[in-house]
């Protein structure tokens, strides 16, 4: 498992969870579980029970 934390910036590299989060779209980890996180995308996190993904889907986001 890799060590996301609540606020890290992620980008969706894959959507295996059917997230409605789009693959490729840049978020922020707002909840962290056992093996998901809950990912806030602008414009795509309107339910909050649609925007999970697994730890595998997601890939850290450095800073410009």
């Amino acid at each position: 498992m890799k060590n996301f934390k609540v606020g890290d910036r992620v980008r969706i590299i894959s959507n295996e969870s059917e997230s409605d989060n789009p693959l490729g779209s840049v978020g922020i980890i707002s909840y962290i579980a056992y093996n998901d996180c809950r990912v806030v995308v602008k414009r795509y996190t309107d339910n909050n029970t649609c925007n999970w993904s697994h730890f595998d889907e997601l890939e850290l986001v450095e800073e410009e």
